[in-house]
This record gives structure tokens, C-alpha cells and sequence, in this order.
């Protein structure tokens, strides 16, 4: 049984907490594009699977020493056993996915260019909060509005994701997710009647 779209609730916590926190997501984002530099001008046939590899016993090794020493007691074993659980190639995935449709070939992403194919809603009046407006650059604010209205949803999970293609189809609210290039985290909703498209701070929400 999968969790929010990830393969088990540990995983989902364990990419929540990098995505949530600013140093952390800029490290890893950070440490994802170095891995991924590396696989390229290394193993340019398949970079992503060389840079997931690596990446994914960084995160391994990295959290897993950030465990806090506690003595031998139930409490101990559950923290064990949910360490075990995270599926830390899933979350190299999601960090390495970024570069990889940077630099991979067109004809080599037909999925995505067929998932864009024809994607066009209109954003009706644009607005955002003062938070946003305080920490999202201009130029980025843009940037994520072009990725919005071109149906790329972020840093959406894949229930989310596949929630946003279906929400293209029925009328419904479009919800992105994306980072500034300093790591901090906004939202752009599109509301349903396509009247309003609302850039924001998760906690102006």
C-alpha cells in the first residue's frame, strides 16, 4: 500500500522534512546536481542510474547517522525499523528528476512531451500575497507561472500530479508546488472557474 503517491509513509516523511526545511532542500538539491554532473561526464549512456545510485546511499548514509543514540528499548527498535522501510532510490529519483529533463534528448521524453501536448488554461487574474511577493523573485515568480500554465505541476507528489491532469479535464482547482533557486517553497493555485490564479507561502494558505 502506497502513501501520497510514495511507496510507504516513511519515504513520504523522509522527502517532506528535505523539501520543508530550506538548508536541507538546498543541500540536497545541491548534492543531487553534483551526482548528477558526475554520472554525466561519467557514464553519459545512463547518467540518471549512476547519480540515483550514488545519491541514494548518500541520503542513506547521511540521515541515517542523524539518527539520534538512544539506548537498546522498544522505542529504539521502532525507530530501526522505520529507518529500514525508506525507500531512499525513490527519493534520488524525485531529487535527480529536475536534471534529468534539463538534459535528456526529446525524442528520448515522449511521455512528458505527449503529458504537455495541447496544455492551456487560462489563468484569469493573476495576484499574490505578500509573503511571496517578499520572497519569490520576480524573474522566478514568472518562470513558475510559464511551468504552471504548461501543465508542469513541480514539486507535486504523483498523486497530486495525476490529480492536476484530471482536474485539466473535469474544471477543477490546478495546484503547483515549486522552490525558488534559494530553496524557499510556493504554491500557484489556479482556482476552478479559471478566474484567479493566486501565488502564495504554504502558510498563507
Amino acid at each position: 500500500m502506497t502513501y501520497n503517491g510514495w511507496t510507504n509513509r516513511e519515504t513520504w516523511l523522509v522527502n517532506l522534512w528535505i523539501g520543508n526545511e530550506e538548508g536541507s532542500y538546498r543541500y540536497w538539491r545541491e548534492e543531487a546536481l553534483r551526482h548528477w554532473n558526475r554520472a554525466m561526464e561519467d557514464h553519459a549512456d545512463d547518467p540518471k542510474q549512476h547519480a540515483k545510485q550514488d545519491l541514494a546511499d548518500q541520503l542513506k548514509e547521511e540521515i541515517t547517522d542523524q539518527a539520534p543514540t538512544v539506548t537498546a528499548d522498544l522505542y529504539a527498535d521502532l525507530m530501526d525499523c522505520a529507518l529500514c522501510e525508506i525507500d531512499w532510490w525513490e527519493i534520488a529519483d524525485h531529487l535527480l528528476t529536475e536534471f534529468a529533463e534539463q538534459t535528456t534528448a526529446p525524442e528520448k521524453n515522449a511521455d512528458r512531451v505527449e503529458r504537455l501536448a495541447g496544455v492551456s488554461f487560462p489563468l484569469g487574474l493573476l495576484v499574490a500575497t505578500p509573503g511571496a511577493l517578499d520572497r519569490v523573485p520576480h524573474e522566478e515568480r514568472l518562470i513558475a507561472l510559464g511551468r504552471h500554465a504548461d501543465g508542469d505541476w513541480g514539486d507535486c507528489c504523483p498523486e497530486d500530479w495525476h490529480s492536476n491532469n484530471s482536474a485539466l479535464a473535469d474544471g477543477l482547482r490546478l495546484f503547483s508546488v515549486y522552490h525558488t533557486f534559494g530553496g524557499t517553497k510556493f504554491w500557484i493555485i489556479t482556482e476552478a472557474d479559471r478566474s484567479v490564479t493566486t501565488i502564495l507561502l504554504p502558510e498563507e494558505y
